[in-house]
Protein backbone atom coordinates (compact mmCIF):
# COMPACT_ATOMS: atom_id res chain seq x y z
CA UNK A 1 0.00 0.00 0.00
CA UNK A 2 1.57 3.29 -0.80
CA UNK A 3 0.22 6.29 0.14
CA UNK A 4 1.20 9.74 -2.30
CA UNK A 5 1.87 13.29 -1.21
CA UNK A 6 3.79 16.37 -2.72
CA UNK A 7 3.50 19.05 -4.58
CA UNK A 8 3.86 17.83 -8.34
CA UNK A 9 1.97 15.49 -10.14
CA UNK A 10 3.25 11.31 -10.35
CA UNK A 11 3.96 10.19 -13.46
CA UNK A 12 4.82 6.55 -14.38
CA UNK A 13 7.00 5.90 -16.53
CA UNK A 14 7.75 2.64 -18.51
CA UNK A 15 9.63 1.71 -21.56
CA UNK A 16 8.15 -1.60 -21.62
CA UNK A 17 5.14 -3.29 -20.08
CA UNK A 18 5.06 -2.97 -16.16
CA UNK A 19 2.76 -4.19 -13.64
CA UNK A 20 2.03 -2.42 -10.21
CA UNK A 21 0.68 -5.21 -7.92
CA UNK A 22 -0.61 -3.00 -4.89
CA UNK A 23 -2.90 0.12 -4.15
CA UNK A 24 -1.67 4.20 -4.37
CA UNK A 25 -3.35 6.03 -2.69
CA UNK A 26 -3.68 10.07 -3.11
CA UNK A 27 -6.04 11.90 -0.78
CA UNK A 28 -8.14 15.04 -2.32
CA UNK A 29 -5.67 17.60 -1.80
CA UNK A 30 -2.25 16.27 -1.11
CA UNK A 31 -0.90 15.72 -4.82
CA UNK A 32 -0.56 18.14 -7.36
CA UNK A 33 -0.54 21.96 -5.85
CA UNK A 34 -0.84 25.34 -5.87
CA UNK A 35 1.42 27.43 -8.63
CA UNK A 36 4.28 29.00 -6.66
CA UNK A 37 3.03 27.24 -3.69
CA UNK A 38 5.41 24.40 -2.04
CA UNK A 39 2.80 22.59 0.26
CA UNK A 40 -0.16 19.93 0.16
CA UNK A 41 -3.99 22.20 0.60
CA UNK A 42 -4.71 23.57 3.58
CA UNK A 43 -6.34 20.85 6.43
CA UNK A 44 -10.07 21.97 6.91
CA UNK A 45 -9.76 22.31 10.59
CA UNK A 46 -7.37 24.93 10.16
CA UNK A 47 -9.81 27.63 8.16
CA UNK A 48 -9.56 29.95 10.79
CA UNK A 49 -6.06 30.45 10.73
CA UNK A 50 -4.95 33.48 8.57
CA UNK A 51 -3.10 32.50 5.33
CA UNK A 52 -0.35 34.21 6.58
CA UNK A 53 1.42 32.27 8.82
CA UNK A 54 1.97 35.52 11.14
CA UNK A 55 5.35 36.26 12.84
CA UNK A 56 7.07 32.86 11.99
CA UNK A 57 8.57 31.31 8.45
CA UNK A 58 9.73 27.77 7.87
CA UNK A 59 13.31 28.82 9.48
CA UNK A 60 11.59 29.90 12.84
CA UNK A 61 12.35 33.66 11.78
CA UNK A 62 9.83 36.50 11.19
CA UNK A 63 10.89 37.86 7.51
CA UNK A 64 12.28 41.46 7.32
CA UNK A 65 11.23 42.99 4.09
CA UNK A 66 13.31 45.66 2.33
CA UNK A 67 11.53 48.49 3.95
CA UNK A 68 11.71 46.57 7.71
CA UNK A 69 8.29 46.04 7.71
CA UNK A 70 6.82 42.78 8.97
CA UNK A 71 6.43 40.54 5.35
CA UNK A 72 4.14 37.60 5.40
CA UNK A 73 6.22 34.51 5.16
CA UNK A 74 5.38 32.53 1.59
CA UNK A 75 4.38 29.12 1.82
CA UNK A 76 6.68 25.79 3.01
CA UNK A 77 8.21 22.91 1.56
CA UNK A 78 6.31 19.65 2.40
CA UNK A 79 8.38 18.39 5.45
CA UNK A 80 7.93 21.78 7.90
CA UNK A 81 4.40 20.58 7.89
CA UNK A 82 5.26 18.20 10.74
CA UNK A 83 6.54 21.08 12.51
CA UNK A 84 3.51 22.64 13.13
CA UNK A 85 3.89 25.09 10.05
CA UNK A 86 0.51 25.49 8.38
CA UNK A 87 -0.11 25.32 4.82
CA UNK A 88 -0.67 28.41 2.96
CA UNK A 89 -1.89 26.00 -0.09
CA UNK A 90 -5.37 27.38 -0.11
CA UNK A 91 -7.36 25.44 -2.74
CA UNK A 92 -6.08 25.38 -5.81
CA UNK A 93 -5.16 22.67 -7.94
CA UNK A 94 -4.71 19.34 -6.34
CA UNK A 95 -7.49 20.52 -4.10
CA UNK A 96 -11.01 18.66 -3.57
CA UNK A 97 -14.34 20.13 -4.51
CA UNK A 98 -16.27 22.51 -2.37
CA UNK A 99 -19.58 23.53 -2.62
CA UNK A 100 -19.81 27.09 -3.19
CA UNK A 101 -22.74 29.81 -2.09
CA UNK A 102 -22.46 33.16 -4.05
CA UNK A 103 -25.24 35.76 -2.16
CA UNK A 104 -25.52 39.07 -1.70
CA UNK A 105 -27.05 41.58 1.44
CA UNK A 106 -28.92 43.83 1.19
CA UNK A 107 -30.27 46.88 3.69
CA UNK A 108 -32.51 49.74 2.73
CA UNK A 109 -35.03 52.18 4.59
CA UNK A 110 -37.18 54.90 3.92
CA UNK A 111 -35.29 58.14 2.46
CA UNK A 112 -36.06 61.30 4.19
CA UNK A 113 -34.13 64.49 3.09
CA UNK A 114 -32.71 66.74 5.48
CA UNK A 115 -33.66 70.21 5.95
CA UNK A 116 -32.82 73.08 7.77
CA UNK A 117 -33.08 76.79 7.90
CA UNK A 118 -30.84 79.72 7.94
CA UNK A 119 -32.26 82.73 9.35
CA UNK A 120 -31.06 86.48 9.69
CA UNK A 121 -32.25 89.05 11.50
CA UNK A 122 -31.82 92.14 13.77
CA UNK A 123 -33.11 94.78 15.61
CA UNK A 124 -36.45 96.53 14.91
CA UNK A 125 -35.59 100.09 12.99
CA UNK A 126 -32.16 98.23 12.11
CA UNK A 127 -30.86 97.95 8.29
CA UNK A 128 -29.46 94.92 7.79
CA UNK A 129 -24.98 94.95 6.60
CA UNK A 130 -22.60 93.04 6.42
CA UNK A 131 -22.94 88.95 5.84
CA UNK A 132 -22.01 85.41 7.36
CA UNK A 133 -20.16 82.29 6.36
CA UNK A 134 -20.95 78.59 6.55
CA UNK A 135 -19.21 75.80 8.07
CA UNK A 136 -20.00 72.29 7.30
CA UNK A 137 -16.85 69.78 8.90
CA UNK A 138 -13.41 71.45 7.62
CA UNK A 139 -15.14 73.06 4.95
CA UNK A 140 -15.95 76.74 5.08
CA UNK A 141 -17.29 79.21 2.56
CA UNK A 142 -15.82 82.55 1.69
CA UNK A 143 -17.85 85.51 2.95
CA UNK A 144 -21.91 85.38 1.78
CA UNK A 145 -23.67 89.04 1.61
CA UNK A 146 -26.56 89.29 3.95
CA UNK A 147 -29.29 89.30 1.12
CA UNK A 148 -27.65 86.66 -0.97
CA UNK A 149 -29.90 85.27 -3.83
CA UNK A 150 -31.21 81.69 -3.41
CA UNK A 151 -29.33 80.44 -6.36
CA UNK A 152 -26.20 81.75 -5.42
CA UNK A 153 -25.81 80.49 -2.13
CA UNK A 154 -26.57 76.80 -3.49
CA UNK A 155 -23.97 77.38 -5.62
CA UNK A 156 -21.45 78.72 -2.89
CA UNK A 157 -22.06 76.03 -0.86
CA UNK A 158 -21.81 73.54 -3.30
CA UNK A 159 -18.52 74.69 -4.52
CA UNK A 160 -17.20 75.53 -0.62
CA UNK A 161 -18.41 72.99 1.08
CA UNK A 162 -17.57 69.65 -0.91
CA UNK A 163 -13.70 68.71 -1.49
CA UNK A 164 -14.38 69.19 -5.61
CA UNK A 165 -16.75 71.40 -7.84
CA UNK A 166 -19.64 69.53 -8.13
CA UNK A 167 -18.92 68.22 -11.43
CA UNK A 168 -16.15 66.70 -9.97
CA UNK A 169 -17.78 64.54 -7.20
CA UNK A 170 -18.16 61.39 -8.78
CA UNK A 171 -14.78 60.97 -10.08
CA UNK A 172 -12.01 62.30 -7.57
CA UNK A 173 -10.57 60.15 -4.94
CA UNK A 174 -12.23 59.70 -2.00
CA UNK A 175 -9.14 58.44 0.14
CA UNK A 176 -7.71 61.81 -0.07
CA UNK A 177 -9.84 64.23 1.85
CA UNK A 178 -13.39 64.05 3.83
CA UNK A 179 -17.12 63.78 2.85
CA UNK A 180 -18.61 67.15 1.95
CA UNK A 181 -22.32 68.25 1.69
CA UNK A 182 -23.11 67.00 -1.77
CA UNK A 183 -25.56 68.56 -3.80
CA UNK A 184 -28.59 70.90 -1.90
CA UNK A 185 -31.74 72.99 -2.86
CA UNK A 186 -32.46 76.20 -1.36
CA UNK A 187 -35.47 78.72 -1.32
CA UNK A 188 -35.29 82.11 0.51
CA UNK A 189 -38.27 84.31 1.78
CA UNK A 190 -38.11 88.06 3.43
CA UNK A 191 -37.89 87.67 7.07
CA UNK A 192 -38.31 90.54 10.22
CA UNK A 193 -38.03 94.39 9.12
CA UNK A 194 -35.07 94.82 9.32
CA UNK A 195 -33.86 93.53 6.32
CA UNK A 196 -33.60 89.42 7.50
CA UNK A 197 -34.23 86.44 5.50
CA UNK A 198 -34.94 82.86 5.65
CA UNK A 199 -32.85 80.15 3.61
CA UNK A 200 -34.73 76.42 3.56
CA UNK A 201 -31.53 74.15 2.40
CA UNK A 202 -32.70 70.93 1.60
CA UNK A 203 -29.51 67.96 1.39
CA UNK A 204 -31.15 66.44 -1.87
CA UNK A 205 -28.08 63.47 -2.25
CA UNK A 206 -26.52 63.56 1.26
CA UNK A 207 -26.85 60.07 3.28
CA UNK A 208 -28.66 60.12 6.62
CA UNK A 209 -28.91 62.31 9.05
CA UNK A 210 -26.61 65.30 8.07
CA UNK A 211 -23.98 66.61 10.80
CA UNK A 212 -24.92 63.24 13.19
CA UNK A 213 -21.37 64.04 14.29
CA UNK A 214 -18.78 67.16 14.23
CA UNK A 215 -19.76 67.87 10.84
CA UNK A 216 -22.61 69.63 11.33
CA UNK A 217 -23.33 72.66 9.28
CA UNK A 218 -23.14 75.62 11.45
CA UNK A 219 -22.86 79.65 10.25
CA UNK A 220 -20.42 82.32 11.56
CA UNK A 221 -22.00 85.67 12.28
CA UNK A 222 -20.44 88.58 10.49
CA UNK A 223 -23.41 90.75 10.38
CA UNK A 224 -23.57 94.51 10.86
CA UNK A 225 -26.06 96.01 12.23
CA UNK A 226 -27.79 95.95 16.04
CA UNK A 227 -28.72 92.56 17.89
CA UNK A 228 -27.91 90.85 14.30
CA UNK A 229 -27.84 87.64 14.35
CA UNK A 230 -27.59 84.28 12.53
CA UNK A 231 -28.89 80.93 13.09
CA UNK A 232 -29.62 77.51 12.34
CA UNK A 233 -32.09 75.35 13.06
CA UNK A 234 -32.94 71.55 11.71
CA UNK A 235 -36.53 71.26 10.58
CA UNK A 236 -36.35 67.94 9.45
CA UNK A 237 -33.73 65.29 10.10
CA UNK A 238 -32.57 62.56 7.36
CA UNK A 239 -33.66 59.25 8.53
CA UNK A 240 -30.84 56.82 8.81
CA UNK A 241 -30.47 53.16 9.91
CA UNK A 242 -28.85 51.93 12.51
CA UNK A 243 -29.31 48.80 14.99
CA UNK A 244 -28.24 45.10 14.23
CA UNK A 245 -29.01 41.75 12.19
CA UNK A 246 -27.83 38.63 12.53
CA UNK A 247 -27.81 35.58 9.88
CA UNK A 248 -29.13 32.16 10.04
CA UNK A 249 -27.27 29.60 8.12
CA UNK A 250 -26.21 26.01 8.16
CA UNK A 251 -27.80 25.29 11.44
CA UNK A 252 -25.99 28.03 13.15
CA UNK A 253 -26.95 31.80 14.16
CA UNK A 254 -24.85 34.70 13.89
CA UNK A 255 -24.28 36.83 16.90
CA UNK A 256 -25.64 40.40 16.66
CA UNK A 257 -24.22 42.36 13.57
CA UNK A 258 -23.73 45.96 13.12
CA UNK A 259 -25.82 47.35 10.42
CA UNK A 260 -22.64 49.25 8.85
CA UNK A 261 -19.91 46.44 9.64
CA UNK A 262 -17.20 46.06 7.57
CA UNK A 263 -16.43 43.29 4.96
CA UNK A 264 -13.81 42.27 7.13
CA UNK A 265 -15.66 42.16 10.31
CA UNK A 266 -18.50 40.18 8.70
CA UNK A 267 -16.03 37.98 6.57
CA UNK A 268 -14.70 36.90 10.61
CA UNK A 269 -18.10 36.70 12.10
CA UNK A 270 -19.59 34.00 9.58
CA UNK A 271 -16.33 31.99 10.30
CA UNK A 272 -16.30 31.74 13.45
CA UNK A 273 -19.80 31.33 14.33
CA UNK A 274 -21.00 29.12 11.68
CA UNK A 275 -19.13 25.72 11.81
CA UNK A 276 -19.89 24.19 8.75
CA UNK A 277 -18.36 27.05 6.43
CA UNK A 278 -14.95 26.30 5.14
CA UNK A 279 -14.23 29.67 3.77
CA UNK A 280 -15.82 33.24 3.51
CA UNK A 281 -14.78 36.33 1.39
CA UNK A 282 -17.07 39.53 1.72
CA UNK A 283 -16.99 42.72 -0.09
CA UNK A 284 -18.87 45.79 0.93
CA UNK A 285 -20.23 49.17 -1.00
CA UNK A 286 -18.85 52.08 0.81
CA UNK A 287 -15.45 50.52 1.41
CA UNK A 288 -13.71 53.97 2.11
CA UNK A 289 -16.98 55.14 4.43
CA UNK A 290 -16.38 58.21 2.58
CA UNK A 291 -19.52 58.41 0.33
CA UNK A 292 -22.07 60.30 2.59
CA UNK A 293 -22.51 62.79 -0.16
CA UNK A 294 -24.33 60.13 -1.92
CA UNK A 295 -21.78 60.67 -5.23
CA UNK A 296 -20.55 57.10 -5.66
CA UNK A 297 -21.35 54.48 -7.72
CA UNK A 298 -20.38 52.35 -4.89
CA UNK A 299 -21.80 53.96 -1.95
CA UNK A 300 -24.23 53.58 0.54
CA UNK A 301 -28.07 54.40 0.01
CA UNK A 302 -29.58 57.36 0.62
CA UNK A 303 -30.61 55.97 4.25
CA UNK A 304 -27.25 54.06 5.10
CA UNK A 305 -27.78 51.44 3.99
CA UNK A 306 -25.15 48.93 2.07
CA UNK A 307 -24.88 46.01 -0.07
CA UNK A 308 -22.60 43.07 1.13
CA UNK A 309 -21.29 40.45 -1.34
CA UNK A 310 -20.60 37.12 -0.12
CA UNK A 311 -18.77 34.14 -1.94
CA UNK A 312 -19.37 31.35 0.82
CA UNK A 313 -18.08 27.57 0.72
CA UNK A 314 -18.51 24.19 2.52
CA UNK A 315 -18.45 20.89 2.56
CA UNK A 316 -22.52 19.99 3.18
CA UNK A 317 -24.35 19.45 0.84
CA UNK A 318 -21.15 18.77 -1.45
CA UNK A 319 -21.41 16.08 -4.11
CA UNK A 320 -18.13 14.75 -5.91
CA UNK A 321 -18.14 12.07 -8.36
CA UNK A 322 -15.62 9.72 -8.19
CA UNK A 323 -15.61 9.58 -12.39
CA UNK A 324 -17.08 11.34 -15.13
CA UNK A 325 -19.76 7.57 -15.44
CA UNK A 326 -20.28 7.52 -11.55
CA UNK A 327 -24.15 7.65 -10.89
CA UNK A 328 -23.44 10.76 -8.84
CA UNK A 329 -22.58 12.50 -11.71
CA UNK A 330 -26.23 15.01 -11.90
CA UNK A 331 -27.07 14.44 -7.93
CA UNK A 332 -27.35 17.57 -6.29
CA UNK A 333 -27.10 18.34 -2.45
CA UNK A 334 -29.56 20.09 -0.17
CA UNK A 335 -29.71 23.68 -0.79
CA UNK A 336 -29.43 25.59 2.39
CA UNK A 337 -31.15 29.13 2.90
CA UNK A 338 -29.64 31.76 4.67
CA UNK A 339 -31.91 34.02 6.57
CA UNK A 340 -32.06 37.24 8.41
CA UNK A 341 -33.38 38.71 11.74
CA UNK A 342 -33.81 42.04 11.83
CA UNK A 343 -33.25 44.41 14.84
CA UNK A 344 -32.60 47.59 12.87
CA UNK A 345 -33.53 50.79 13.87
CA UNK A 346 -34.96 53.49 11.38
CA UNK A 347 -38.34 53.39 10.64
CA UNK A 348 -40.69 56.39 9.08
CA UNK A 349 -44.04 56.37 10.39
CA UNK A 350 -44.77 52.39 9.75
CA UNK A 351 -42.75 51.77 7.03
CA UNK A 352 -39.20 49.99 8.81
CA UNK A 353 -36.05 49.04 7.56
CA UNK A 354 -35.60 45.91 5.37
CA UNK A 355 -33.10 43.25 5.01
CA UNK A 356 -33.00 41.02 1.72
CA UNK A 357 -30.66 38.26 0.69
CA UNK A 358 -30.32 37.59 -2.67
CA UNK A 359 -29.44 33.85 -4.28
CA UNK A 360 -26.23 34.79 -6.69
CA UNK A 361 -24.39 38.76 -7.44
CA UNK A 362 -26.92 40.01 -9.68
CA UNK A 363 -27.67 42.52 -7.07
CA UNK A 364 -23.63 43.25 -6.14
CA UNK A 365 -22.45 46.64 -5.98
CA UNK A 366 -19.36 45.36 -7.94
CA UNK A 367 -19.44 45.14 -11.94
CA UNK A 368 -17.45 41.83 -12.01
CA UNK A 369 -18.97 40.41 -9.14
CA UNK A 370 -22.62 40.73 -11.00
CA UNK A 371 -21.00 38.95 -14.24
CA UNK A 372 -20.91 35.76 -11.99
CA UNK A 373 -24.76 34.96 -12.62
CA UNK A 374 -25.56 31.30 -10.62
CA UNK A 375 -28.20 31.57 -8.54
CA UNK A 376 -27.83 27.98 -6.92
CA UNK A 377 -24.74 26.62 -5.36
CA UNK A 378 -21.97 24.71 -7.28
CA UNK A 379 -19.25 22.32 -7.10
CA UNK A 380 -15.81 23.25 -7.61
CA UNK A 381 -12.62 22.80 -6.92
CA UNK A 382 -10.39 25.81 -6.82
Amino acid sequence: HVTLTGQRAMALVSRSSARINTTLTASPGTLGGFPGGFSVSRRSSERLVPVCNQGVDARGFLDICDDKRSCCPGDVPIGELANGIISNNVNGPGSPSTRVYLMTIQTSAPIVDEIHLLTTDANKGQTMSGGFRLRFGSYETTFLPHDITASELKRRMEDSLNPVKRNQLPNYHRLESSTGIGVVGVSRESYGTSGGYQWKITFSTAVGRIGADSSSLSVVNNLVSKGASATLEVLQYGNSIGGKFSLRFLGNETRAIDHDVSASELQEVLLNDIELLTSASVIRSDPTNRCDDGFCSNGPGRAGGYIWTLTLTTEVGNVSPFSPTSSDYDNEGHIEEMIASNFLTGCVESTCPTIQIHSGHSKSHNVGMRNVLSEKPFSLAY
